[in-house]
């Protein structure tokens, strides 16, 4: 075949997504259209880091469809000559953005940039209205494309942003939002974001759940605790802001009794489902603590006890924000980057033997459960 220009044809973006949605959501099945959902609420988590929004709202109707709102400041709605007069607002939903305002750079979050254009091409169809400038404002648009331009309505004081949408049947395999999956996520989004209030309503089950957090990661390991017998009262917090290296490492942990212990671990607020380098470093400044302390105070002799005796009846949070994170798959499963393990090993065993210098009754506990641990494990393999 000979290429001419007659064989050239320029293929809208909205046309691009919508002909491969797998290479942006990872797939059309129940993750990639809760993909849309949840790429939205990252909108929102970015207002809160800005300090412009305080609330945010996730309503399933009894359509399927879905809405996320916030009241922040709104998308900006202003309007470019060199874009033939659309607003920031119809661009967002038609083009890429690259854009990127800073705070998201040092945040990694999914598709920056590209989230609302992505969200708008794969629904069959999306109305968003934004209250600013004292009125409300909508655009509605239809399997990626705006039916309704820019349009301005009644009067409001309200401020923010309302995005509703409909996965599109043609694309994805199945469009029932799952009311768990979804009240998991925000819950844990309220914990890493402490003050930000999160509202679900499930109006197909007449369900609703309120999320605030205080205390971010220590409410984050009471959760996890709640049907626990905790070695003591209040969980442990370290955080860390590495200006020079843009990272902050951010861990709360608590010691239970009974059972193992679970331990969640997140990089830019995403959740690493099978772990990563972080977890690893936090265990081993764990263990290095307890073996150093309970040696120098005389409550271990002989050999001390191992990583796994150390870290056994744990519950912790691990938090690492940085600018690059370096994961093993595109599902941001687990964290592969090998330097952080001594960066938050280091930074655990800084916090942990000042806390215990302040705390020899907890820390005796907690060397005590590590050697019970190692004695029990002796005696099961004898």
């Amino acid at each position: 075949m000979i290429y001419t220009t007659e064989n050239i044809r320029v293929i809208e973006f909205v046309e691009v997504i919508r002909n491969r949605p797998a290479m942006w959501i990872g797939g059309v099945d129940s993750v990639g259209f809760h993909y849309l959902l949840f790429e939205l609420v990252e909108n929102v988590i970015r207002e809160f880091q800005y300090n412009s929004a305080s609330k945010l709202k996730v309503t399933i109707n009894t359509d399927n469809s879905i809405k996320i709102a916030d009241n922040g400041s709104g998308i900006s709605l202003k309007k470019f000559a060199s874009q033939k007069q659309r607003s920031v607002l119809e661009i967002d939903l038609t083009q890429i953005d690259f854009n990127i305002p800073e705070i998201n750079k040092k945040r990694s979050f999914p598709h920056q940039g590209l989230g609302l254009v992505v969200v708008n091409a794969l629904s069959e169809n999306l109305v968003v209205n934004v209250y600013q400038d004292g009125y409300r404002w909508s655009v509605v648009c239809q399997q990626g494309n705006i039916i309704q331009p820019l349009k301005r309505h009644e009067k409001t004081q309200q401020t923010g942003t309302e995005i509703t949408f409909k996965p599109d049947r043609e694309i994805f395999l199945d469009c029932k939002f799952d009311s768990e999956l979804i009240v998991n996520r925000l819950r844990e989004l309220a914990f890493l974001k402490a003050g930000l209030e999160i509202e679900f309503e499930d109006q197909r089950k007449n369900f609703s759940k309120n999320f605030h957090s205080k205390n971010g990661l220590t409410d984050f390991v009471k959760f996890l605790n709640k049907d626990e017998q905790v070695l003591y009262d209040e969980p442990f917090e370290i955080y860390e802001n590495l200006r020079g290296l843009e990272t902050e490492i951010h861990i709360a942990f608590q010691n239970i009794i009974a059972n193992e212990g679970s331990v969640a671990g997140f990089v830019c607020d995403h959740h690493n489902k099978e772990g990563g380098t972080h977890i690893l470093g936090f265990f081993k400044g764990l263990s290095q603590t307890i073996s150093e302390y309970g040696q120098r105070h005389g409550l271990i002799s002989g050999e001390p006890p191992s990583f796994d005796d150390c870290v056994f009846g744990v519950s912790a949070v691990v938090c690492y924000n940085v600018t690059n994170p370096m994961y093993e798959s595109p599902s941001k499963s687990y964290l592969g980057n090998q330097k952080v393990i001594d960066l938050v090993c280091g930074i655990t065993e800084k916090h942990l033997s000042h806390y215990f210098s302040e705390h020899p009754e907890i820390a005796e506990q907690i060397v005590s459960r590590a050697v019970f641990h190692q004695s029990q494990r002796r005696m099961l393999n004898s």
